[in-house]
């Protein structure tokens, strides 16, 4: 977005700032130091017998309202002949109304009476030969000025900003007047009705005319030629016009209607930019392209037709247009440029045809009114902040050839309630979601390894969040805001075993979150990764190393931790982790998915299942033969929605949850008769009842008889039972149910 507010070229940007440029000359040079004062005037000596007025301080001469310059002056016995209007000498007199000039005087310097705001009128006198820049620039109520045939050059800008001076001042054979000095002719050009007309080509046009028509013949309008005409209102461009130049009609703020002729092929940089009033334009089949800004801020346009023959729209072009409803992308564009559509507020419909393959930084920003867009697979790339303030914004469909999701592009689209990342997706860049306050859940591909830091900050609706196991790093080391941040409906998440690093602030403010499962392989937790989570109640970690943190990475330590049995001791002594008052232990989570192991004691089974990144629903039915004996349906986080039993059956199931472990759910199914042979389905389906995948296995409940050995479908894993006790053989070393070694 670097370009979405210059507003301007920097051509038009020197000249809309002509005073400040004044001010920053004058302020280089010694213009206030002088030689002598005589009467009201300051005088520098020029040689033996000339001077020149100058400028005696800041402020000199502030309140003058009339000034008489003498042909000579005399200081120390010494007569001088005043020869020159020096550099500044009445800059910013805003009051004087009236000066005098004598024939002595030859040069009228650089900015000598720039912004004399009430000066009326000027008589220069026949000796002048040079009027230099900006020597009467924005002299706003000057109306009239006698310039004799000795002036053979005028500087750029002698005479800009003098809106009311109606009249030609001079037909001088010999003038050298500089390209642009918008104030009044040299041999061979025309001036009509206030408009100046140089080599078949309109150069200026005076800032007080109403209307204007040029006449055939003319090929060109230059640049800046009606800048701040800001009382035209029509003007009529013959077809002989082939060029209309940068910033042309920059500011004519009154103008409501223009037809550009069929020979034009290029609407220039900010041709039309804060034409407020511009309400239709006619753009030709010849033109092929439209640049920066060419219609920025041009308020009252509604509607506007571009052709096909178009290829290129750039940067801005439509930027604060904000009476746009609807637009039509030309066939040959294959961008949507950046800031293009920005703050187009009434924009509700377009169609984003499938020959575009960007979508530029900042191209829909702030257009609240846009509900709903569907982007082609020819996309392949969205940057930054594109639909970012979108308020209205309630669906979206994103392609599948989108591999990244750039910084902020959805940031405050506070109406958008879900949205499907495509798989291809590998990067989720910095506050891409932040501020979507209605988003309620969202999948994470299995192709992202980073999120980033603000992602999902202040998604206050966001109740759940799959983090699939490519995820290597959530958040960074940016303090600006947390990937998680605020997060008020977030009540639990696991963190997969992929992830080494959380960053800072990544659940703070979480207020809702009660628990959080973090996987073995996280080496590092960031500075307030948890502040502000006032419900958590249990953290299970599962690395066998308590990971380095910092002390306010948690506001208070009165949740529950759970760590491996194996690594108890290291967290009890840790100086962080130390600090919990409640440190229980839990298996070391080297289970196997899709497991199974049976109770003998009770015939309960435990069933094991990992987590898919794509998943809504885990159903599983265990049968014996034909018969269903139980149906159990689980919700993406493992909440157990609903358990049917066959006729005459029943189990006793308190837990409504499925244990959540770094790997996956656990769950036991009770109920179940001993000696009994049975299979078991789990079917995974996403948010469509579109089956993901499904697994089936079998278990064999046991007679209520001691056994020595219980060998399961997992060739490295025994079940022992032992004086009444379940244990666990893997690899020649045995453990408890709950996976403590025992020695």
């Amino acid at each position: 977005m670097k370009k979405l507010l210059s507003v301007l070229s920097s051509t038009l940007q020197e000249v809309l700032r002509g005073g400040l440029l004044i001010l920053a000359l004058l302020a280089t040079t010694t213009l206030w130091a002088y030689d002598f004062q005589s009467g009201d005037l300051y005088y520098n000596i020029t040689s033996d017998s000339t001077v020149e007025v100058t400028m005696g301080g800041m402020g000199y001469n502030a309140n003058i309202t009339s000034a008489n310059i003498p042909e000579s002056v005399t200081y120390n016995g010494n007569t001088y002949s005043v020869t020159s209007i020096g550099d500044g000498a009445f800059y910013w007199c805003e009051y004087l109304t009236s000066i005098t000039i004598p024939n002595s005087i030859t040069n009228i310097g650089m900015s000598a009476f720039g912004e004399c705001h009430s000066l009326i009128s000027v008589i220069i006198p026949e000796n002048v030969i040079s009027i230099q820049y900006s020597a009467f620039s924005n002299c706003t109520s000057l109306t009239s000025v006698s310039i004799p045939s000795s002036v053979t050059s005028i500087g750029m800008d002698a005479f800009f900003g003098c809106v009311f001076i109606k009249e030609n001042f001079i037909n001088n054979s010999s003038l050298d007047a500089e390209e642009n000095n918008y104030w009044g002719a040299k041999v061979g050009d025309v001036e009509i009705d206030g408009l100046l007309i140089r080599n078949n080509a309109v150069v200026y046009c005076r800032p007080h005319v109403t209307s204007v028509h040029i006449p055939n013949g003319v090929t060109n309008i230059g640049n800046y030629a009606f800048l701040r005409c800001t009382f035209l209102t029509s003007i009529t461009i013959p077809n002989s016009v082939t060029s209309i130049g940068e910033g042309a009609f920059c500011y004519c703020e009154s103008l409501t209607s223009i037809v550009i002729p069929d020979g034009v092929t290029r609407i220039e940089n900010s041709t039309f930019s804060y034409c407020k009033s511009l309400t239709s334009i006619n753009i030709p089949n010849s033109v092929t392209s439209i640049g920066e800004y060419a219609f920025k801020e041009c308020e009252s346009l509604t509607s506007i037709s571009v052709p096909d023959e178009v290829t290129t729209i750039e940067d801005g072009a439509f930027y604060y247009c904000t009476s746009l409803t609807s637009f039509k992308i030309p066939a040959k564009v294959t961008k949507i440029a950046e800031g293009l559509f920005a703050e187009c507020f009434a924009l509700t419909n377009i169609n984003i045809p499938n020959h575009i393959d960007t979508i530029g930084g900042g191209a829909f920003m702030y257009c609240t009114s846009l509900t709903s867009i569907t982007i082609p697979e020819s996309v392949n790339a969205i940057l930054g902040t594109a639909f970012a303030y979108c308020e209205s914004l309630q669906s979206i469909s994103l392609p599948n050839t989108l591999n990244e999701i750039d910084e902020y592009t959805f940031a405050d689209c506070i109406s958008l309630a879900s949205i499907e990342i495509p798989n291809n997706v590998t990067r989720i860049g910095n506050g891409a979601f932040a501020g979507c306050s209605s988003l309620i859940s969202i999948n994470i591909p299995n192709k992202v390894t980073c999120i980033d830091c603000s992602c999902f900050r202040a998604c206050t609706s966001l109740a759940s969040i799959t983090i699939p196991n490519s995820v290597t790093q959530i958040g960074d080391e940016d303090p600006t805001g947390g990937a998680f941040e605020s997060c008020h409906s977030l009540t639990s998440i696991t963190i997969p075993n992929s992830v080494k690093s959380i960053g800072i602030s990544t659940f703070s403010d979480c207020s809702s979150l009660k628990s959080i499962i973090i996987g073995k392989g996280v080496r590092y937790i960031d500075y307030r990764v948890f502040e502000d989570c006032t419900a958590l109640d249990s953290i299970y970690i599962y690395s066998a190393t308590p990971p380095t943190t910092e002390s306010n990475t948690f506001d208070t330590f009165s949740a529950t931790l759970y760590v491996p049995c194996d690594a108890l001791e290291d967290y009890q002594a840790h100086r962080i982790w130390g600090r919990f008052a409640n440190i229980d232990c839990i298996a070391s989570e080297e289970v196997e998915t899709q497991e199974t192991v049976v109770d003998p004691s009770t015939n309960e089974v435990t069933i094991t299942w990992p987590m898919e990144a794509n998943a809504a629903t885990y159903t599983i039915v265990i049968q014996s033969g034909n018969e269903v004996i139980c149906t159990l349906r689980f919700n993406a986080q493992g909440q157990l929605l609903t358990i049917a039993y066959a006729p005459g059956r029943d189990g006793n199931h308190p837990a409504q949850y499925a244990e959540q472990t770094a790997k996956g759910f656990r769950f036991t199914v009770t109920g179940l008769e001993q000696g009994t042979h049975y299979t078991y389905d789990i079917t995974v389906q996403d948010a469509n009842n579109q089956t993901i995948l499904s697994h089936t296995g079998e278990f064999t409940t046991e007679s209520m008889t001691a056994v020595d050995n219980i060998t399961t479908n997992d060739k490295n894993t025994q079940k022992l039972l032992r004086d009444g006790q379940l244990l666990i053989l893997r690899d020649g070393v045995e453990y408890t149910i709950m996976g403590a070694e025992i020695q």
